[in-house]
């Protein structure tokens, strides 16, 4: 029996949705973005169907090409929070992660690609759409999911890339017929940007791209292909899938993962552990095997209850007392209290001294809150390449590579307008083969401890 897929593209400025159902469009529908707007949605039935398939923006979501030894799955994922988190500024245990084989279990070298997001962005996406009823089956990252659309699109083998310039954020993959090679996002929308963007993503892809396709509200500015295609010296034309305006590539790219998702391969799903998928017969199901194990549980435990209280009271209770009086002669360095004045004096100490711990200040913002505010700083107006960034308690220092001297007092201007960043220092400038290598270290001073 055919499925309806429903590809869901919520965007900074419009919502798109797509039913696909044999490879056939079956209506699409496209509105300005508003909580109020994706509230009419589901009422009037377009958030309906067999299998929902959305995605995070790459602000939310990112992917890493990894190397491993291996191609078990088993032990994959028994090293794989490791391997990434040598490469992030971020707790793994804060990160939700997906990944795929990308070679054959054959090839000498095995390579994966892995998907992260962090735990409270999946969550808070996941509970708004609920608010709404939507419950998609599938929860990817833009520029991974417009592979589909990319291998759908390609007749012959070839090297080709995917970019969907949106109205605030520019999505992009590399892939050909048999896998993806390479997806990442920018927050960046102006073509100019886009373009230098793209031209030093190839030249760190570093294997020819024959072929570039544009989508997205971007791809509607006239001349594009021809400004594309003088400045970057490849091949470029505007994609309209199913004949359709090019802003519906996405949702389109997400209806194709839901007809693909028994494949294994280039395919990434945030919705695992917590955040895993559950229909609406097994979310009743579940409960209803959760209330009987637990009557059962209660039944037991009425039945040994009183047993159980007065071995319980009757034999353990001095050796209850007679550890916690070595407890206190251990943490406080005293002698074996007695069962008098002296152990409540005791056991005052050491809840004071708790209750002067829990007053110590707690940090309040991570590692990744500081790479955001560093992201944030920047802003789009700056052609940087950063090659070094490193956070530590107090302090962050920063390398790359910037167009000329002139762009690393524009950094440093940037860092010194910020409102989390104090004595800003400037470390030496030097020429390079990418312009000028730059180096900046400065304080963390957000308003809060520490």
């Amino acid at each position: 029996m055919a499925k309806r897929l429903i590809g869901l593209d919520i965007g900074s400025k419009t919502i798109k949705v797509l039913h696909l159902e044999n490879s056939e469009v079956l209506k699409t529908h496209e509105v300005p973005y508003s909580e109020e707007a994706l509230g009419s949605l589901a009422q009037e039935g377009f958030l309906k169907g067999d299998f929902l398939v959305t995605g995070l923006s790459g602000v939310d979501a990112q992917v890493r090409s990894l190397d491993v030894p291996f191609s078990s799955a088993k032990k994959i994922e028994a090293i794989l929070g490791g391997l990434l988190d040598a490469q992030l500024p971020l707790e793994i245990e804060e990160l939700i992660l997906s990944w795929c084989l990308q070679t054959e279990k054959s090839d000498e070298q095995q390579q994966i690609m892995a998907a992260f997001a962090k735990k409270s962005s999946v969550k808070a996406f996941l509970d708004s759409l609920k608010t709404y009823g939507a419950n998609p089956n599938i929860l990817t990252l833009k520029s991974a999911a417009l592979y589909e659309l990319l291998k759908y699109q390609l007749r012959e083998p070839k090297t080709a890339m995917m970019v969907d310039i949106g109205a605030s954020s520019t999505s992009m993959c590399v892939g050909n017929n048999q896998r993806l090679l390479m997806a990442r996002s920018i927050l960046k929308s102006d073509l100019n940007s886009v373009m230098h963007e793209l031209r030093q993503t190839m030249i760190s892809f570093g294997k020819p791209i024959e072929q570039i396709y544009l989508v997205g509200g971007g791809a509607l500015t006239p001349g594009v292909e021809e400004t594309f295609g003088s400045v970057l010296g490849i091949p470029t034309q505007v994609l309209r899938p199913f004949s359709l305006s090019p802003t519906m590539a996405l949702a389109v790219s997400y209806a194709l993962l839901g007809q693909a998702r028994q494949e294994k391969k280039n395919h990434f799903n945030l919705r695992r552990g917590e955040f895993a998928f559950k229909s609406e017969m097994k979310l009743v199901t579940g409960h209803s095997r959760t209330l009987s194990i637990w009557a059962a549980i209660v039944l037991l435990l009425m039945v040994v209850n009183y047993g159980t209280r007065r071995y319980f009271l009757g034999s353990r209770i001095d050796q209850l007392v007679e550890h916690e009086q070595a407890l206190c002669k251990e943490i406080m360095g005293q002698e074996k209290a007695p069962k008098s004045k002296k152990k409540i004096s005791c056991l005052g100490t050491i809840k004071k001294a708790i209750a002067q711990d829990k007053q110590d200040q707690i940090p309040k913002m991570s590692a990744a809150d500081y790479y955001l505010e560093v992201s944030k700083d920047l802003g789009r107006d700056l052609s940087i390449k950063v090659t070094d960034l490193d956070i530590g308690n107090n302090g962050v220092r920063i390398g790359g590579d910037v167009v000329d001297f002139e762009q690393v007092d524009a950094v440093v201007a940037a860092f010194s307008k910020s409102r989390c960043f104090k004595n800003i220092e400037k470390g030496p400038a030097r020429q390079s083969k990418l312009g000028v290598s730059f180096q900046v270290s400065m304080d963390i001073d957000c308003g809060v401890s520490q």
